[in-house]
C-alpha cells in the first residue's frame, strides 16, 4: 500500500505540509486547514472522517460535536438549570406545609416542633433548611419502635439528636452533628422517637439521658 497524497489548502492557512510516512489517518497542519486523502488504497477518492465544511479542529481539542448551535446550547443549559433550581425551591417551600405539628415537653420546657410520621416526611426531615430557630425542631415517631439510624445528608445546619426509648425517656443524645456528613448516627436501643433540635439546644434545655419526656399531637382543625 503506497503513501496517500494529502490535499492541503495553502491559500487558507499559508503553511505547507511536509512529507511523512503514515497510515491512512489525516494529518493536521499548523494552520488547522481542511485536509482530505486524495487517493485511497483502491485508487478512489477517500474522505477523511475528520472532514468538515469549516476550519478543522483536532479531535483532542473537540472530543465531540454537540448537535445544537452555540446560542441554542446556552439556552438549553440555562433552561435545565432553572428547572433544577425551581424544583429545589419548591421542595424547600413545601417543608413546613407537609409536616404535622406537635408539642414536645421535657422538664419545665415545652417546644412547638414539626412532626414527621410517614416515610416520605422522615426521609426529607430537615434537609435543605438554612436555619432552625431556637426552641423549634422536628419530632420523628416510629411505630413499631426500632433501632434508628440517622444521618446529615443534605442537612445544611448542625443539629442535636435526642433518641427516646420505649419508656418515653431519653436514651442518648448526639450533640452538634456535622452538616452534610454521611456518618450514621444510631441508637443502641429500640427508639420510638427522635427529636432533632438546633445545635446547642439540648444542653440549653438541660436534656440528659434518663430524663422523661412527652408530647402532644393536636387534633387537626375542622375547616367546616
Amino acid at each position: 500500500m503506497g503513501r496517500p497524497d494529502i490535499e492541503h489548502d495553502v491559500q487558507v492557512c499559508g503553511k505547507p505540509v511536509g512529507k511523512r510516512n503514515s497510515d491512512l489517518k489525516p494529518r493536521f497542519c499548523a494552520g488547522l486547514c481542511r485536509q482530505v486523502h486524495k487517493n485511497g488504497a483502491d485508487g478512489q477518492k477517500q474522505y477523511s472522517p475528520f472532514r468538515y465544511n469549516r476550519v478543522m479542529i483536532p479531535r483532542f481539542h473537540a472530543p465531540f460535536q454537540f448537535p445544537l448551535p452555540r446560542p441554542a446550547m446556552k439556552v438549553f443549559f440555562i433552561t435545565i438549570l432553572l428547572v433544577l433550581l425551581s424544583a429545589r425551591s419548591k421542595l424547600r417551600a413545601a417543608d413546613h406545609e407537609t409536616f404535622g405539628q406537635a408539642i414536645f415537653m421535657a422538664g419545665e420546657h415545652s417546644l412547638s416542633v414539626d412532626l414527621a410520621t410517614t416515610p416520605t416526611q422522615q426521609e426529607r426531615g430537615l434537609m435543605f433548611r438554612n436555619s432552625l430557630p431556637e426552641g423549634s425542631g422536628m419530632l420523628f415517631l416510629f411505630s413499631p419502635p426500632r433501632k434508628v439510624g440517622m444521618w446529615m445528608k443534605n442537612t445544611l445546619i448542625p443539629l442535636d439528636m435526642v433518641f427516646i426509648d420505649t419508656n418515653k425517656s431519653i436514651a442518648a443524645i448526639a450533640e452538634n452533628t456535622i452538616p452534610e456528613s454521611l456518618r450514621i448516627i444510631s441508637s443502641r436501643k429500640d427508639s420510638m422517637a427522635v427529636l432533632e433540635l438546633p445545635a446547642g439546644d439540648a444542653r440549653r434545655l438541660g436534656l440528659v439521658t434518663g430524663m422523661p419526656v412527652s408530647w402532644i399531637i393536636p387534633l387537626p382543625e375542622n375547616k367546616n
